[in-house]
């Protein structure tokens, strides 16, 4: 097996800036990367060395789960392939799903390339978990919500 993509990849990893935040959550008041930085930012290096990326979304019918598995890709035809992630759909509306589609093919592109970045969208999605496990408080302690 010809392991020109493995080198393509690995120098093409190599060659990857550090990304600043290029988007603002006012309402969690982060910043974070967007999908269009990560990507203008990368496709430049990824395609010198013959790579490209695919993302493939999809919902099953009644599930209100998106699927996205990403794909680097090498001009010899190997691959490399992302286990299928499954993200929660919270509104089915165009909005929302749009919103989903585009945080969800973030996250994937940022671990398949190990790009770090902090990002709060997050927040919504554990708010209901926190609520469900309330914390025991002692008697001395004042109570702090999150």
């Amino acid at each position: 097996m010809d392991n020109t993509f493995h080198k393509d990849l690995v120098a093409a990893l190599g060659e990857l800036p550090h990304i600043s935040f290029d988007s603002q959550n006012p309402y969690f008041n982060a910043s974070y990367l967007s999908l269009a930085g990560i990507l203008n930012a990368v496709r430049p290096i990824l395609r010198k060395h013959n790579l490209g990326i695919i993302q493939d979304i999809r919902t099953d019918s009644g599930s209100k789960e998106l699927c996205v598995r990403t794909s680097i890709i090498h001009s010899s035809g190997q691959k490399l392939e992302s286990s299928e992630a499954r993200f929660p759909i919270p509104q089915y509306t165009p909005q929302g799903l749009g919103s989903v589609i585009s945080y969800a093919k973030r996250y994937q592109l940022q671990t398949m390339l190990g790009i770090a970045g902090v990002d709060d969208d997050s927040e919504t999605a554990e708010a209901p978990l926190r609520k469900a496990k309330p914390v025991a408080k002692k008697p001395d302690q004042d109570t702090v919500d999150f």
